[in-house]
């Protein structure tokens, strides 16, 4: 029991903080130091920053409040629809960032309380059926992962499930 409570603690922790992974993939210089010198984001960057952030935002924490809530999330279709942040390319990454880390911090610490009975909670996904809400916090952070730039992307640990 003590190494599944490890385990949450763990993703909770990085969930936490993966804004904070966006931030140090974007300013690291091609000669991977960070600081002076660092890069812009190319457009495909911002733009995955973007769906991640609208993801977390709009699918994945909503889902989990609803979950937590006793309630069936209505959206549960997690789709990379490429419209999403082709409608704001000219928002401003910082602010993008900023909101991620937001909507993660406040999620993990959300989270960081609950009795572990609720871990166990679930819900149906559309194509993999019943899955508890400790899958869906891995998938959620998962997902933020992927869209790491530069293939920033750290495994959860060594026995994680892989992704889908």
């Amino acid at each position: 029991m003590e190494e599944l409570l490890d385990y949450r603690r763990g993703l909770l922790e990085r969930l936490a903080n993966i804004a904070g992974d966006y931030q140090a993939a974007l300013s690291a210089t091609e000669g991977g130091q960070g600081g002076r010198g660092a890069r812009l984001a190319t457009p495909a960057e911002q733009r995955a920053c973007i769906h991640a952030r609208d993801v977390s935002k709009e699918i994945f924490l909503p889902g989990q409040e609803a979950l937590l809530a006793g309630e069936s999330p209505e959206r549960l279709d997690i789709v990379d629809a490429p419209g999403v942040a082709a409608s704001r390319p000219e928002e401003p990454l910082e602010a993008v960032l900023a909101e991620l880390q937001a909507l993660c911090t406040q999620q993990a610490a959300r989270l960081e309380d609950l009795p572990p009975q609720a871990w166990n909670a679930t819900w149906r996904h559309p194509k993999v059926g019943q899955r508890t809400l400790l899958w869906w916090v891995e998938r959620s952070l998962l997902h933020l992962q992927a869209h790491l730039p530069h293939g920033s992307l750290r495994p959860l640990s060594s026995d994680s499930p892989t992704p889908l």
